[in-house]
């Protein structure tokens, strides 16, 4: 399958990103990041709080769905039409942003920027990077196989909760 991609896909050699820490990815005029229980109980674990406490303070029900929870959202301080995920810390290092739950965080937040929408051509990933200056950027290159490994991260997601890519 490896072989396959490395000759069709016009990212076969790789793609540059380095995260510059803008908090871009997190932030915007809407948005949903889905979190299903085995994220929960692992943001929670790191919270150390438990999970029923984790879906109360973070969390909102999906709409008609007892299995989705999406992450709360807050105003961001940049723009007053943003909203930032609740975990987005602006704080902690001035001029930049970083999640307070990193070594936890959801898959669509560790798949970034490689969703299959940024991936769909040259000009759909140069697109993603007018919002996202990380990309393109760096010294080493993110090679095929974990390119490919965060798509299906993804589409996994989308399996289960439904499609949640809008593109840029």
């Amino acid at each position: 399958m490896l072989k396959f991609l490395r000759s069709k896909a016009w990212y076969a050699e790789g793609l540059k990103f380095s995260c510059t820490q803008c908090g871009n990815c997190c932030s915007g005029p809407g948005g949903e990041v889905p979190v299903l229980r085995p994220d929960r109980v692992r943001i929670a674990d790191l919270l150390g709080i438990s999970e029923s406490d984790f879906n109360q303070k973070y969390t909102t029900p999906a709409l008609g769905s007892r299995k989705i929870r999406y992450l709360k959202l807050k105003p961001s301080p940049l723009k007053s039409e943003n909203k930032d995920c609740i975990f987005l810390d602006r704080k902690s290092t001035p001029g930049k942003a970083s999640c307070s739950v990193h070594r936890a965080k959801p898959p669509q937040c560790s798949a970034w920027p490689f969703w299959p929408v940024s991936l769909e051509s040259p000009e759909a990933w140069a697109s993603a990077g007018e919002h996202c200056p990380g990309i393109g950027k760096g010294e080493s290159t993110t090679p095929l196989h974990d390119i490919e490994s965060f798509r299906r991260q993804v589409r996994q997601l989308e399996r289960e909760m439904g499609s949640f890519e809008h593109g840029w």
